[in-house]
């Protein structure tokens, strides 16, 4: 095998005494399938931010931005909906309190 700095290389290179399993890496962190930045592990060989990537294609913040954007809408318009009935059953029961105590027309 290789060694770099007093450490013995398993499968193929090693960078900042380190085993990498499939002969790339960077930054002293191991990599799983051969690709990645920012010091963490890679699941698909895609990744950016230091966050995990489980598909591999998207930018982890963008997703979790528009994630939350998507939980925010739904939250506000149940909300919402829940307000509205509320509304709606309290007039209800308005109308019918003061119909029965003979006070509406």
């Amino acid at each position: 095998g290789y060694g770099d700095g007093g450490r013995e290389k398993y499968p193929l290179y090693v960078e900042g005494g380190r085993e990498t399993y499939k002969g790339y890496g960077e930054g002293g962190i191991e990599i799983f399938q051969g690709y990645g930045e920012g010091g963490m592990e890679t699941y698909q060989g895609y990744g950016e931010c230091g966050i995990q990537n489980y598909e591999g294609h998207m930018e982890v913040e963008n997703k979790i931005i528009m994630d939350m954007g998507r939980v925010v809408e739904k939250v506000i318009s149940y909300m919402w909906k829940v307000v509205e009935k509320v509304i709606r059953d309290m007039k209800r029961l308005e109308y019918k309190l003061f119909r029965d105590m003979g006070r509406v027309e």
